[in-house]
């Protein structure tokens, strides 16, 4: 029996790549998803692995007439038209337990780097400069209050390590949980937004991108923040209004900021958060570790070739295709 033809925009772990390449013929990956050659191979496809880069519309997927499963690697799967994809009858598959670690992470190395003044150390000593210590006093995190907006995985992990590990008070809101999930990860339940943002010292984003969150952390957010606090995002930069948090910043309201993502990725060069000595930027790699690269990988190959094996996969955002192939 054939191989089925599996379409990659990226490189994925070299254990994944492995257990890609023993179960299927693999088309990719490419650096640039516009040549003919890459819509050629499209459309013999039977199956897509894919990163965030590729903007899967209706007209994308009509493209690809064969396929019948799109796996995405991570969590967040803002890049597919998911109602497109379940009237194509196109299964759509992540991966969300495997970024859940490194992007906690992520989120608790910001958390303790604002709070130390690390940057703003290590920028000075970069650049020849001694800094006296009242120049980078820090803040301890200890008994000190955290707001996490959005108590799924990752932000429940974060939760769990702030509040068990560093003692802070950790307040929470997820309109989408009911209550006995929020003690379960050593949370506190505010149910309102605004309560959350006038009590925390910090704020951590941890919210995917939809039509809800887009532009939430924008100038009332910030206005409604305690004066003073520290503002983290390792979800997604449309969440937040950069221009909202530059003012926020540049007014001292905001102490300082840990930014993963931006509203336009890569985010330009001329990006005023690049240059601020209180800001810590990443260009979007909270969950790269090889560990998680390996889950993330493994998760979207294993699903992928479930599906065209017709086995059901564990993560299946579309439930409502897998009933019409049963039919």
């Amino acid at each position: 029996m054939a191989k089925p033809l599996i379409w990659i925009d990226y490189l994925l772990h070299p254990d994944a790549m492995k257990m890609l390449e023993e179960g299927a013929e693999v088309m990719g990956p490419y650096p640039s998803l516009d040549p003919p050659e890459v819509w050629e191979a499209l459309s013999r496809a039977q199956g897509a692995v894919i990163s965030g880069r590729p903007k899967c519309s209706g007209e994308w997927m009509d493209r690809a007439p064969k396929l019948q499963v799109l796996a995405r690697f991570g969590i967040g799967y803002d890049n597919i038209v998911i109602a497109e994809a379940t009237q194509r009858g196109i299964c759509v598959v992540n991966t969300p337990e495997g970024p859940t670690e490194p992007t906690a992470e992520q989120a608790l190395t910001f958390l303790l780097m604002l709070a130390r003044r690390i940057k703003e150390s290590d920028l000075g000593l970069s650049q020849g400069r001694w800094l006296s210590r009242q120049e980078v006093e820090g803040t301890e995190v200890l008994g000190k209050t955290v707001g996490v907006i959005g108590l799924g995985r990752i932000g429940g992990r974060v939760a769990e390590v702030c509040g068990r590990g560093l003692r802070m008070r950790v307040v929470a809101y997820d309109p989408y949980l009911t209550d006995d999930r929020f003690p379960a990860r050593g949370a506190e339940r505010v149910q309102h937004l605004d309560d959350l943002l006038a009590q925390s010292d910090f704020v951590t984003l941890h919210v995917p991108l939809t039509s809800e969150t887009k532009g939430m952390a924008n100038r009332d957010f910030f206005a409604k923040m305690k004066p003073g606090s520290f503002f983290i995002n390792v979800a997604r930069g449309p969440v937040m209004v950069e221009a909202d948090l530059v003012q926020a910043l540049q007014s001292g309201h905001i102490a300082a900021a840990g930014v993963d993502v931006f509203e336009q990725e890569p985010t330009p060069p001329d990006n005023p958060l690049l240059r601020m000595p209180n800001v810590v930027v990443t260009p979007h790699v909270a969950s790269n570790s090889n560990e998680g690269n390996w889950r993330m990988g493994s998760g979207a190959v294993m699903q992928t070739l479930q599906v065209l094996q017709g086995e059901r996969p564990p993560w299946l955002v579309n439930p409502d295709v897998w009933e019409r192939r049963k039919q």
